[in-house]
């Protein structure tokens, strides 16, 4: 049978009308070959069962004898309708209605990726304009399906008057899921206070009414996990502005399953919109997400409704990669709104115009505050945020009554300062009446020189305190601007900015922080490691991703205490996690000094368990099982888990530094646990990847150390040579390109760290000096103190 005839049939039919003439044409045209005749009727019928079921002429509709007098009648007469591909029943001909059930389907109001939304008018038992949520016969898969019950089922759950409820529910007659709701016609509610010019207490107000519903959905046990603008909705009711909550299609229970379908999120899949997604929700890892989850997305809100910007910038979040997305919702601090808004002038101006603010700029109306409550509800850490919703909604109701707000330490100052503003006018005449008295004693006792002297004392404190807090936020400024001029290689400003706000603010350890991150990519090793232990000395967490790297760097520099810190962090840290990255990660900065053998084979094992596991996924395409943190107990002896060479996976495009960071990490676990062969095998199969990988060349000096070990001389010794030749490689590009080694900083100090140490084992003594690491670190001495050059001599 020739497919390019079935082809001109099957395309030709489709111009003709639906019915007997196109049955004819099909007929002629096949004759007696009734293989092509079926061929060309299944492709009609799968493009007939395609069509939504608004969009179906009437002459496709299957008629029935006889008018229907009522809407009571047409309800009686549905079973001997046609029924459409959607589950929709389809009236006579003449009707020009579509049913579901007692419902008309009068217009469609949207689409998503496996439901569609119409606008229905219910005949009985009452009547009534609804809307009807129909689950696509395209997008019946068992996720699908089980996320819309868990969506109707969430529904049916709530009661709440900010929240649409659902009125009705069931399947059509080809068993697709519907249920009925209160039909909400609306406007996001960042487009409904832009356009009506809404000022700040008017969205403050709208706000309080979304966190109640959201508090009233966690009562219930439902966490939503997709709030942002289009999900609240606001509708008028006789002239009042009415906030509506929809859309839980995302929404997860805390206690009780919402379906008995099975609703499987996989561990590399994130659920609900990136831009108002928390960090434990971009995590993707084993970490489960609770209600504060759903308090993130509100701090997003609200900083979109008090500045009309999201927290980061839409296009550079958009256009970025799915790991720098990640990365920037799980580790960027976002400015605050109202250093947001004073960062572009023509934006303030146009703000301060909409908003109608009066002779108070909008930046001023925010800091402070407003300042607080939306960075608190933005914490990364979900413990630093409001537990709950309503304790957010709390907080925004004591800004709108002139109350101390929770969201930063209340001193004493600013209890009294809050007072006065909430009792002006009762202030105002007491201090008058008080300086009143004060003047009329002081011309009469020595109590004036006194009285004048602590004046002026409590002047000086008043002007020290605002001097501290003109010196923090400037610190702030200086932090910010300095992360953007180190994105730009603009390095020279960036280190004089990361500088002047140690100074500014020395007990603030995300500027040591940040400037030992800025001088250990520059290459100024040993004062970047200084600058990290004082950030630890000064309270830093030390146990994220941007800490990777850290515990080799206070090594090669000698700051024994600094790098226990940050050690004992990490192994916290190795006790709850079970990602393999972090694992690995964690495992090479413990790795470079010698310990205990016991714990370096049982770290060495549990490395092998997630190497057997990446090698059997990337071999048969299994996932990854779950398993809970913490270390791989009930292993008397060491268990072998072979990887042979023949049987490693097919190289793909690039290195895969995945797989590359996992062989080598269980390696270097393996060399300090005391099985030197094992090492051999590891960082071999390393040495044969991709060229490009750093691994290749890290893994010279362990191999040295290996064959040392085993006494073969004469191997360790080439090793050494190639791990030369790669230290001179790498020197070479960071003098000519500083912007673009051959590999992170961070991975070439811990080569460096295993190459001293290998040279001292075969050579019996340190090795030679390179005059090259002191002209690195001098160079960004020199940067510090000389006045800024251009930007291109500052790269």
């Amino acid at each position: 049978m020739s497919f390019d005839r079935e082809k001109s049939i099957f395309l030709s039919a489709l111009e003709l009308p639906y019915g007997a003439e196109r049955d004819a044409y099909v007929e002629q045209q096949c004759g007696e070959n009734t293989e092509l005749r079926a061929a060309v009727a299944e492709l009609l019928a799968a493009h007939d069962r395609s069509l939504n079921v608004l969009d179906r002429p009437t002459s496709q509709r299957v008629a029935l004898q006889g008018q229907v007098k009522s809407a009571a009648e047409a309800i009686a007469m549905n079973a001997t309708w046609a029924h459409g591909s959607d589950g929709v029943v389809t009236p006579p001909i003449g009707e020009g209605d579509a049913f579901i059930g007692n419902y008309v389907l009068l217009e469609k109001l949207g689409e998503g990726g496996f439901g569609q939304v119409y606008v229905a008018d219910q005949r009985q038992p009452v009547r009534r304009r609804v809307a009807i949520k129909l689950l696509k016969a395209t997008a019946s898969t068992p996720d699908a399906v089980a996320r819309f019950e868990a969506e109707r089922q969430a529904l049916a759950m709530m009661d709440h008057p900010n929240i649409a409820q659902i009125f009705d529910a069931g399947t059509t007659a080809t068993g697709q899921p519907y249920f009925v709701m209160e039909l909400v016609r609306g406007v996001h509610i960042t487009a409904f206070c832009r356009n009506h010019q809404l000022p700040v207490t008017r969205r403050l107000k709208l706000f309080l009414d979304v966190c109640h519903a959201v508090q009233h959905a966690h009562q219930k046990g439902i966490i939503h996990r997709d709030l942002k603008p289009s999900n609240v909705l606001i509708t008028l009711h006789d002239a009042d502005a009415v906030v509506k909550v929809i859309d839980f299609g995302v929404a997860k229970a805390l206690n009780e399953p919402l379906t008995d379908q099975t609703i499987y999120t996989r561990f590399a899949q994130m659920i609900g919109t990136p831009m108002y997604m928390s960090p434990e929700q971009a995590e993707m890892n084993s970490l489960d997400v609770d209600t504060r989850s759903d308090i993130y997305s509100l701090g997003v809100l609200l900083y979109e409704l008090l500045t009309e910007q999201t927290p980061f910038d839409q296009h550079r979040l958009q256009t970025a990669s799915f790991d720098e997305m990640r990365r920037m919702i799980r580790e960027e601090d976002p400015p605050r709104p109202s250093a947001r808004l004073t960062s572009t002038t023509h934006l303030i101006t146009t703000c301060e115009a909409n908003r109608a603010v009066g002779e108070r700029s909008l930046a001023s109306e925010l800091k402070g505050d407003l300042d607080w409550i939306v960075m608190k509800a933005l914490e990364k850490d979900r413990r630093r945020r409001y537990e709950t919703a309503a304790d957010l909604a709390r907080d925004v109701q004591r800004f709108l009554d002139q109350q101390p707000v929770v969201a930063r330490p209340p001193s004493n100052w600013y209890r009294f300062t809050r007072f006065a503003r909430r009792n002006r006018t009762v202030f105002i005449s007491t201090v008058i009446v008080l300086l009143a008295l004060v003047s009329g004693t002081i011309f009469s006792t020595w109590q004036a020189v006194r009285a004048t002297l602590a004046q002026e004392e409590t002047e000086l404190l008043r002007q020290e305190a605002v001097d501290s807090v003109e010196n923090l936020k400037r610190a702030n400024v200086l932090l910010d601007s300095a992360r953007a001029n180190a994105d730009e290689w603009h390095w020279q400003t960036a280190l004089q900015q990361y500088t002047e706000a140690t100074k500014l603010q020395p007990n603030h350890y995300l500027a040591w922080s940040g400037r030992g991150a800025l001088l250990a990519r520059l290459g100024d090793w040993p004062q970047a490691a200084a600058d990290y232990a004082t950030a630890i000395q000064l309270g830093a967490p030390a146990n994220n991703p941007a800490w990777w790297g850290v515990p080799q760097l206070c090594f090669y520099a000698n700051q024994t205490t600094a790098y226990a810190q940050v050690c004992q962090r990490m192994e916290e840290q190795l006790a709850t996690t079970d990602d393999p990255a972090q694992v690995s990660m964690i495992t090479r900065g413990l790795c470079v000094q010698s310990r205990e053998i016991e714990n370096m084979k049982a770290l060495a094992f549990r490395m092998e368990a997630y190497l057997f596991e990446e090698f059997e996924h990337r071999r048969f395409g299994q996932l990854r099982p779950e398993r809970g943190p913490g270390r791989l107990d009930g292993q008397p002896d060491r268990v072998r888990l072979e990887l042979p060479g023949h049987r490693r996976p097919p190289p793909s495009v690039g290195p895969d530094i995945r797989r590359d960071n996992m062989q080598y990490a269980t390696g270097v676990a393996n060399y300090r646990a005391g099985d030197s062969q094992r090492t051999i095998e590891l960082l071999t199969g390393v040495r044969r990847g991709d060229e490009r990988s750093p691994f290749g060349h890290m893994a010279s000096p362990l191999l040295a150390l290996a064959y040392h070990q085993q006494g073969r001389t004469e191997d360790a010794i080439q090793e050494l040579a190639v791990a030369e030749k790669s230290i001179d490689r790498w020197l070479s590009s960071m003098k000519t390109s500083p912007e673009s080694p051959d590999y992170p900083w961070f991975d070439f100090v811990e080569m460096y760290i295993w190459y001293r140490e290998a040279y001292q084992t075969i050579v019996k003594r340190p090795p030679p000096p390179d005059a090259r690491f002191a002209e690195l670190s001098q160079h960004v001495q020199q940067m510090q103190t000389q006045p800024q050059e251009a930007k291109s001599a500052d790269r």
